[in-house]
């Protein structure tokens, strides 16, 4: 055999020993990611319930704003009641504590925008419609990470105080489990005192927790939207109402839905 055609042969042997080692390593390279999938297991698609904020501005209160007990406001769902902040023993200056007995009056936060929010060189409903949007808007903006819905409060039946405070109810009750409602208002108890201790409160017993419960908190408007608001002046135009209030409805809201802050 000539030296010509034994090279030729030896060239094809090479080229069948390359393909083969190329073969084999891309079947060990397939073998190796057909094990890894294996491991993998196919999640089924499901679908995570959103807990909802409900965020009541007081549009839809009764004629004359909305009345209920300490009691109505701390019971439990279960128990009747809104599963709200406890407000038993607040004193506001020498009068008596407040007890479970010890009506509440809440008006909209309507009544406190008496200022041109919205600089247009007028006071009028246009300012309160823009500082409830902004608000509004801030409170979903901080939440978007969250799976939490936030959307201002439908309207419920409101031809009595009784009838609107069993309006929230069945709508908490109704919702998923750990949902939030958040009254933003004037709030004002025996002798028409102020609730003036703090610019919000919470039920608070989410806190850190895991959300095992569906709360009511408060957004006391009054104390908030003043010109000295922790140093700030709230009723200039184009000021920081509608921030402040966002900020802390978010706030309250974060206690309720297991957050220590937000």
């Amino acid at each position: 055999m000539s030296t010509r055609i034994r090279s030729r042969e030896s060239f094809f042997v090479r080229c069948r020993h390359a393909l083969y080692r190329a073969f084999m390593q891309k079947r060990a390279r397939l073998q190796h990611q057909l094990a890894t999938m294996s491991l993998v297991e196919t999640l089924e698609a499901r679908i995570a319930p959103a807990k909802t904020l409900f965020v009541d501005f007081g549009d839809y209160f009764p004629t004359g704003g909305l009345d209920m007990t300490v009691l109505q406001l701390r019971n439990t769902i279960a128990g009747g009641g809104l599963e709200g902040p406890d407000l038993r023993g607040f004193q506001p200056g020498a009068d008596p504590a407040w007890v479970d007995a010890s009506n509440l009056h809440f008006a909209g936060l309507a009544t406190n925008v008496t200022f041109d929010y919205n600089n247009d060189g007028a006071v009028n409903n246009l300012d309160y419609t823009a500082a409830r949007a902004d608000a509004l808007s801030v409170v979903q903006r901080l939440y978007a990470p969250f799976n939490i819905v936030v959307e201002a409060v439908p309207k419920v039946t409101n031809t009595s105080s009784a009838t609107y405070v069993t309006g929230i109810h069945d709508l908490l009750a109704a919702s998923d489990l750990g949902s939030d409602y958040v009254l933003v208002s004037q709030v004002r108890g025996p002798l028409n005192k102020v609730g003036t201790w703090t610019s919000g409160i919470s039920n608070g017993e989410d806190i850190g927790l895991n959300n095992t419960h569906t709360n009511t908190g408060i957004v006391f408007s009054e104390y908030m939207l003043t010109s000295n608001f922790g140093g700030l002046n709230m009723t200039r135009p184009n000021g920081p109402a509608g921030t402040g209030l966002g900020d802390n409805i978010a706030h309250e809201a974060g206690h309720d839905l297991g957050l220590e802050h937000i």
